[in-house]
């Protein structure tokens, strides 16, 4: 009798038979890589060009004394941060409040003559009216009113400078800003007038490119415009145009430009490099790609196309940034697959499966 061989055994031996000589690995190649994929652009865009420019502070104020007095006491020291109204420099008062003391003991005795003179003149009236006092007694309390109303007037106004004279002894921070420079110290006497330190705006900060005289017809204030610092890696700061200055270079042909850019944090310093892009000319068609899709190596830059399945490497040059997208030359096309994520580990020929957007593993 034959041997009986169970069903689900004989059933596997025949799929494995079955199966296509294409399912076996072909000859040991990588295994296909895991990407996601974007397409080629091509769009209409304005023309940027990217200018070196060095930042400055906004505003240089130099903090002056309104009294003259003696340096009692800095508050600050170089490259502090300052809130407005703070206080920087705190001037001897030990001359002022004895006459501002005595200032206000005088005022308040003036006041309490004026008000005793007035309840003299009110009473004058009473009795005039009765025709118990003569119309001169009347007069006369209505003059020493008069006068006196004046001096108190006068010695108010007197009192009110002397308490101006004494806030000034407390020089305080005209608005947001860094110290940059202190010009005096403890012990020395400040004229009135006399500068005490320099503080210096840095939110907004400003920009100053030197632009080439050919893009000044395309540029106009209020345009956008974004920069970039070699000592900030990876950031990208936008602003505005600030002026164009109508003043140019003999010899270079070129003029300043001041981009305003908003600096909350303080991260750009005056005198930082600056690369600035300005939209500075018509408008014109470019291939666009995502920014992820750009791959660096070394000074070479290139992005990974998809063709028939495998990653091809082809070299591109950047020519400008349009938000998350890059205006690139190279042997690109309209539509065309490119990697845009998972091309970190790829290289030319390797075999490629694309995933769905979301669906690539960290």
């Amino acid at each position: 009798m034959p041997p009986r061989f169970p069903l689900a055994l004989t059933l596997a031996a025949l799929l494995a038979l079955a199966a296509p000589a294409a399912a076996k690995p072909s000859s040991g190649g990588p295994p296909p890589a895991l990407v996601q994929v974007g397409q080629v652009l091509q769009k209409q865009v304005e023309t940027i060009v990217t200018l070196t420019g060095t930042a400055e502070a906004h505003r240089k104020v130099v903090v002056a004394s309104r009294v003259e007095g003696l340096v009692a006491q800095g508050q600050v020291e170089e490259g502090q941060v300052v809130k407005q109204s703070q206080v920087l420099v705190r001037l001897d008062a030990s001359r002022l409040e004895p006459q501002l003391a005595e200032g206000r003991a005088v005022l308040a005795e003036g006041r309490a003559v004026l008000a005793q003179l007035r309840r003299d003149l009110e009473r004058n009236k009473v009795l005039s009216k009765r025709q118990a006092v003569p119309r001169k007694a009347l007069e006369d309390a209505q003059t020493a009113v008069d006068r006196q109303k004046a001096v108190v007037d006068q010695q108010s106004e007197r009192v009110r400078l002397l308490e101006l004279d004494l806030a000034y002894t407390r020089i305080r921070a005209p608005r947001d800003g860094v110290v940059v420079r202190r010009l005096t110290w403890r012990g020395e006497w400040v004229a009135k007038g006399g500068p005490v330190l320099e503080l210096a705006v840095l939110d907004p900060i400003k920009v100053v490119v030197k632009v080439p005289e050919r893009y000044l017809p395309a540029l106009a204030v209020g345009g956008r415009s974004c920069a970039t610092a070699d000592a900030l890696p990876g950031r990208e700061f936008c602003g505005q145009i600030q002026a164009v200055i109508p003043s140019g270079d003999d010899k270079s042909r070129t003029f300043p430009v001041q981009v305003r850019i908003a600096n909350p944090q303080g991260e750009i310093k005056p005198g930082m490099l600056m690369r600035v892009a300005l939209a500075a000319g018509q408008k014109h068609m470019a291939l666009l790609i995502p920014k992820d899709a750009l791959v660096m190596s070394g000074d070479s830059l290139s992005i990974f196309a998809v063709e028939e399945g495998k990653a091809a490497s082809v070299p591109v040059k950047v020519v400008a940034a349009h938000g998350g997208l890059l205006e690139v030359t190279g042997e690109l096309k309209p539509g065309q697959s490119i990697v845009t994520a998972g091309n970190e580990r790829l290289f030319p020929g390797q075999p490629v499966r694309v995933q769905p957007a979301g669906g690539l593993a960290k």
